[in-house]
């Protein structure tokens, strides 16, 4: 049997989709409208960043995991 590897399309994946978590949560902080300076509250913009960071460490294990293990 052959043995199939998806760690390059989850890692692929897994970019993909933090990517475009990231730039609405920074959207989120920007946007703007007609009547008023900002439609969402700073504090709650800055809220929507705090999933972006377990997306970042999920990232960075996905990457990290298709690495051999560094000897000591």
């Amino acid at each position: 049997m052959r043995r199939v590897r998806h760690r390059d399309g989850a890692a692929f994946a897994s970019t993909v989709a933090f990517a475009a978590g990231t730039r609405v949560a920074l959207a989120d902080l920007g946007m703007g409208g007609d009547h008023y300076d900002v439609i969402v509250p700073y504090a709650y913009g800055a809220l929507t960043l705090l999933p972006c960071l377990a997306g970042l460490a999920a990232v960075v294990s996905v990457w990290r995991r298709g690495r051999p293990a560094a000897r000591r």
